[in-house]
C-alpha cells in the first residue's frame, strides 16, 4: 500500500503520477502480456485511509492504463475488497492503436468513435461503475450503455468480464442501425450476441412499425443478425411467420409497396409488390394487382447490381400478364385489342474491365395501350417499346461498337439497324504538326417498316468520315480553330429482290473563334453562401459551310431523316445523325457563354449562373424545318439551395416570333414547403403551365398538389390533391384524388390510396 509520502509527492507534481503498486494489482486483473502502469490525473482532492486501505480521488479523474481510458467525477479504490468504483459521468474507452500494439485485438471490436477524441472508441457509459479486480469483472450500478461493434446496448443490470470479454445483462434494449431489440436477458462475447424470446422493431420502435417476436437471436458480425421462430407484426397484430429471418444491417432484406384506389376504367384496384433481396444487390419481386373491372395482373421481376472481379453489372426485369375482362377498345392502328395482354421490360448494363461495355434494352408489349391502362406513370415516360443491343470497346484512340436496333411489335415506330458496325478514331494529334484529326468508318443495314409506311424501305449503307483541324492560340485569351471534313456515303438499295446503288458526298469547311475572359470579386455573403465570385465569359464566332453532291438521276428515299427538336442545333457535319436527308447549308453562329461560380466550404466550386445566348444566321438553307435566323437562349440560375430557375427558348428574328419556351422555377423553404412552377410553349401547338406544391402540415403529414393549365384552351387539364402521411419512419401513406381532362382511355377522375415502400 502506498504511503502518505508517495501521495504528497504526487500532489506536488501537478496531480499526475504513476501508482506502481496499484498498477501491479490492476494489471493482474487484465490479461496483458506485460505490466502496463496506471497513469492518473485529477484536478481535485486526494484522500487515503491507511487503516482501511481505501484511496479516494475527487474533482474530475482521468485514468489511463493502456489501452483503456476511464474518466469520472471521482474514484474510490478499496484494496482489501479488491474493488475500484468510478462515480459520476463515467466513460470507459479504448485506444484501438494501443490495443493493436499490445496484441489485444480482441478488444478492438468494442466501442464507437468518440467525437471528443477520434483516437479513442467509447465502450461503456454509466453514472456508477464497479470493478472487481479479483474477478476481473466490470459491473455498472444502475442504467448503463455499452457499445459492442454497431450494437448499442442499454441495460439496468450488466456484467462485463475482462477475463474472456463476455457480457451478461438483465432487461435490455439494443439499437443496431435499422434493427431494435428488447428482452429480459442476453449474453455476448466480442461481436457475438445471443438472446432468447426477444421483441424486435424494423426501424424506429413505434407502435405502427414493422415489428415482431423471435425465439432466438444471433448476431455474429456487424453485417447481419439471424432471428429464428419469427412472427412479423404490424402493431400487436401478427401477419406472417418465418422459421428463419436473416437481417442485413446495411441493406434492406425485404421491401413492400401497396396501392389501392378507384378509377372508372379499371374499377376498384389493389396493387401489391413484395420484394426480397436474395444476396448482395440481387432483389426479386412479384406484382399482384387486383382490378374489379379487369381481372388480376401478375408478373415476376428482378433488380441486380453487382461488381464481381472488376465488372459492373446493372439489370432489371419487369413483367406483367392479365386476362383482361374490361372494355378493351382498339390500339393506335385501330385494331381490336386481344384480352390476353402482357408486357416485358428488360434492361442490362455491363461494364467489363478493359473499357468494354454491353448495353441492352428489350420491351415486348401485347398492344400499344397495355402500359397506358395499367402503369400510367411509366407510360408517361415512354409511349412505345424500345429494343436495342450494343457492344462497345475503347482502346487507346479507337472506339468500336456493334449495335442492333429492331422492331418487335407491328405498332412500334423505329428505324431498324440490323446491325450497325462502327469504328471511330477519336480526336488525336498528328505527330509534330499541330493538327488534330478524327475519323469514322461505318456499315449498317437500315430498315423502315413503320406503320405509316406505304412500302417498306431497306438498304445497306456504308459511311466513311474524316475531319482535320488546327487549333491556333492567337493570344493567351483568344484561340482560332480552322477545320475541314469530308464524308462519303454509299447506298445499296434493296427493293423487290433488286439492288440499286447510290453515292453521296458531303464536304465541310469552317472555323471557331473563341475568346476566354474572366473577372473576379472578393464578395462574401453567408446568407447566400457566397465566398468570392468569378465570372467566366466566352464569346464565340462559328462558321460552317456544308455542300452535298449526289449522283445525277438517282432516286433516293431517306430512312434516317431529320426530326423536329428544340434547343440549339448541331452545326458540325460529324454531329448530324440525319445523314440521309442532309442538305447543303452555310451558317454563321455568334454566341456568348457566361458562367458565374463561387467557392464551397470544401474548396470545390458551386455554379450560380449559366447563361448562354446564340444567334444562328443561314446564308444558305434548303431545309424548311430550320429558320433562317434564330436566337437561342439557355439560362440556369441557382444562387442558393432554395432557388433554382431553368429557361430555354428559341426566337425567330425573321418573323419576330417566339418559336418555343420551356421554363422551370423551384422554390424551397427548408423542410416546410416547396413550390415548382414550369411552363411549356410551342408555337401553334400548345401553351401549358404546371404547378406542384408541397406543404408540411405537421411532423409526419404533408399536403401535395399538382395543377396543370392549358392557356390555349383555357382549361385545367390536370388536378391532383392529396395528403402524405409518414408512419413510424417506415410507411408513407398517400391519399389523393386526381382529375385529368381530355384523357382518351383512362378515366378522368381517380381516387388513390398508396402505401409507399416499407423496407426491412
Amino acid at each position: 500500500m502506498p504511503t502518505n509520502d508517495v501521495f504528497q509527492k504526487a500532489v506536488s507534481t501537478k496531480h499526475k503520477f504513476t501508482f506502481w503498486i496499484l498498477a501491479t494489482l490492476l494489471t493482474g486483473a487484465i490479461p496483458l502480456a506485460h505490466t502496463s502502469p496506471i497513469e492518473i490525473s485529477n484536478s481535485g482532492l486526494i484522500d487515503i485511509d491507511q487503516g482501511s486501505g481505501v484511496l479516494k480521488i475527487d474533482g474530475g479523474v482521468d485514468i489511463h492504463q493502456s489501452p483503456f481510458y476511464l474518466t469520472s467525477e471521482s474514484v474510490v479504490w478499496d484494496q482489501t475488497q479488491h474493488l475500484l468504483e468510478a462515480i459520476g459521468n463515467v466513460i470507459l474507452s479504448i485506444s484501438p492503436k494501443e490495443a493493436e500494439d499490445q496484441d489485444l485485438t480482441g478488444f478492438t471490436s468494442l466501442g464507437v468513435s468518440s467525437p471528443q477524441n477520434t483516437e479513442l472508441q467509447k465502450i461503456l457509459e454509466s453514472e456508477h461503475i464497479s470493478y472487481r479486480t479479483d474477478l476481473k469483472l466490470v459491473e455498472p450500478i444502475g442504467a448503463s450503455q455499452l457499445q459492442l461493434g454497431v450494437a448499442r446496448i442499454i441495460a439496468d443490470e450488466l456484467q462485463y468480464s475482462l477475463e474472456d470479454q463476455s457480457i451478461k445483462t438483465g432487461r435490455y434494449r439494443i439499437g443496431m442501425n435499422n434493427l431494435f431489440l428488447e428482452g429480459s436477458s442476453l449474453e455476448a462475447k466480442e461481436k457475438t450476441i445471443q438472446a432468447t424470446n426477444a421483441q424486435f422493431f424494423l426501424g424506429e420502435p413505434e407502435k405502427l412499425s414493422i415489428q415482431g417476436s423471435a425465439k432466438e437471436v444471433l448476431k455474429q458480425s456487424d453485417e447481419s443478425v439471424i432471428l429464428k421462430g419469427v412472427w412479423l407484426k404490424i402493431g400487436s397484430v401478427p401477419f406472417f411467420y418465418l422459421p428463419r429471418y436473416y437481417h442485413d444491417m446495411e441493406k434492406s432484406k425485404y421491401s413492400f409497396s401497396a396501392g389501392a384506389g378507384y378509377s372508372g376504367d379499371i374499377g376498384s384496384y389493389l396493387e401489391l409488390r413484395p420484394t426480397y433481396r436474395i444476396a448482395g444487390d440481387v432483389r426479386i419481386f412479384g406484382d399482384v394487382n387486383f382490378y374489379s373491372e379487369r381481372g388480376i395482373l401478375v408478373g415476376p421481376g428482378f433488380e441486380l447490381e453487382a461488381k464481381p472481379n472488376g465488372h459492373e453489372i446493372k439489370s432489371t426485369l419487369e413483367t406483367g400478364y392479365i386476362n383482361d375482362n374490361g372494355n378493351l377498345g382498339v390500339d393506335i392502328l385501330g385494331n381490336p385489342i386481344d384480352s390476353s395482354r402482357h408486357f416485358v421490360d428488360f434492361e442490362y448494363i455491363h461494364k467489363i474491365p478493359g473499357n468494354v461495355q454491353i448495353l441492352s434494352k428489350l420491351q415486348w408489349w401485347s398492344d400499344s395501350e397495355v402500359l397506358r391502362d395499367f402503369d400510367t406513370g411509366k407510360f408517361h415516360r415512354l409511349q412505345q417499346p424500345e429494343n436495342f443491343l450494343e457492344f462497345s470497346w475503347i482502346s487507346g484512340s479507337w472506339a468500336m461498337s456493334h449495335s442492333a436496333k429492331f422492331r418487335h411489335e407491328d405498332f412500334e415506330f423505329a428505324t431498324e439497324q440490323l446491325p450497325r458496325v462502327q469504328a471511330h478514331l477519336l480526336p488525336s494529334p498528328i505527330v509534330n504538326s499541330g493538327f488534330y484529326h478524327s475519323a469514322t468508318v461505318e456499315g449498317a443495314l437500315l430498315r423502315n417498316r413503320n406503320p405509316n409506311q406505304i412500302q417498306d424501305l431497306e438498304y445497306n449503307r456504308f459511311r466513311a468520315f474524316y475531319e482535320l483541324n488546327r487549333p491556333l492560340a492567337l493570344s493567351p485569351w483568344l484561340d482560332f480553330i480552322p477545320k475541314t471534313s469530308a464524308q462519303a456515303l454509299h447506298y445499296d438499295k434493296i427493293e423487290a429482290g433488286h439492288v440499286s446503288n447510290t453515292n453521296r458526298q458531303h464536304y465541310e469547311v469552317g472555323f471557331d473563334l473563341n475568346a476566354h475572359l474572366f473577372a473576379q470579386w472578393d464578395l462574401q455573403n453567408e446568407i447566400w453562401g457566397i465566398k468570392g465570385i468569378r465570372h467566366l465569359m466566352t464569346p464565340t464566332i462559328q462558321y460552317r459551310n456544308v455542300s452535298i453532291e449526289t449522283e445525277a438521276g438517282s432516286a433516293f428515299t431517306p430512312i434516317e431523316s431529320r426530326v423536329f427538336r428544340t434547343g440549339l442545333d448541331d452545326i458540325d457535319l460529324s454531329s448530324n445523325n440525319h445523314l440521309d436527308d442532309l442538305s447543303s447549308y452555310s451558317l454563321l453562329r455568334v454566341g456568348l457563354m457566361n458562367k458565374v461560380i463561387t467557392k464551397k466550404g470544401d474548396s470545390s466550386v458551386r455554379e450560380l449562373l449559366q447563361f448562354d445566348v446564340f444567334h444562328d444566321h443561314y446564308f444558305q438553307n434548303n431545309n424548311p424545318l430550320i429558320n433562317d435566323s434564330l436566337v437561342v437562349a439557355n439560362v440556369e440560375l441557382s444562387p442558393a439551395y432554395w432557388l433554382k430557375l431553368d429557361l430555354q427558348s428559341r426566337f425567330n428574328t425573321d418573323s419576330f416570333e417566339l418559336n418555343d419556351l420551356f421554363g422551370r422555377l423551384q422554390l424551397v423553404d427548408g423542410d416546410i414547403w416547396d413550390l415548382d412552377i414550369s411552363t411549356q410553349f410551342l408555337k401553334e401547338e400548345f401553351q401549358q403551365y404546371l404547378l406542384e406544391f408541397r406543404y408540411k402540415i405537421a411532423e409526419n403529414l404533408r399536403f401535395v398538389s399538382v395543377v396543370g393549365l392549358d392557356a390555349e384552351e383555357s382549361r385545367l387539364f390536370e388536378q391532383t390533391y392529396g395528403l402524405q402521411l409518414g408512419v413510424a419512419n417506415y410507411w408513407d401513406i398517400l391519399f389523393s384524388v386526381s382529375q385529368r381532362d381530355g384523357s382518351t382511355r383512362n378515366n378522368e377522375t381517380r381516387f388513390e390510396f398508396k402505401i409507399i415502400p416499407a423496407r426491412f
